[in-house]
């Protein structure tokens, strides 16, 4: 399966909130993007604003994945990382992942830490975080963010 990796420009956005809509990847977030306090092509503009978007495209054209980097105050942070089902396997999810890091340590390398969170028992985000140099670094409760009961969990790496 040939996929290639971009940095989204303003053109890619519609296509992005078009692949974040679909169900199958909307509802993989917990809780899912559709229900959260912004719209989702509100959180895909003011994510590119912010910082960047990563992109896979499949050679179809096709948003196979994506990720958002977010410099904060003190790291910069992953954020609205989806692989769509027909792609996962792949191993596109953590060449998607080596991509931002590079992209991340070119653009924003005054920081020194990169992080992301997802929830508690995501088994497939915990493999790739192990796998591409994450290490646990917290688990707290966020209600806006998560139903009662499941825990946000954040990941961070050196830059």
């Amino acid at each position: 399966m040939k996929v290639t990796y971009i940095i989204a420009n303003e053109g890619d956005l519609e296509k992005l909130t078009g692949f974040l809509s679909r169900p199958e990847i909307d509802l993989a977030f917990i809780k899912p993007l559709s229900s959260r306090a912004i719209s989702i092509a509100e959180r895909v503009y003011s994510k590119y604003k912010a910082g960047l978007w990563a992109l896979a495209i499949d050679e179809g054209g096709n948003v196979a994945g994506c990720c958002a980097l977010i410099p904060r105050e003190k790291e910069v942070e992953i954020s609205t990382y989806a692989v769509s089902p027909e792609h996962q396997g792949h191993g596109i999810g953590s060449a998607l992942l080596d991509f931002l890091i590079l992209e991340g340590k070119e653009r924003y390398n005054q920081y020194k830490t990169i992080i992301m969170d997802s929830w508690e028992g995501n088994k497939a985000v915990e493999r790739i975080m192990q796998k591409t140099g994450f290490v646990l670094r917290e688990a707290y409760e966020d209600p806006d963010k998560r139903p009662p009961g499941v825990k946000t969990v954040v990941y961070e790496r050196g830059l």
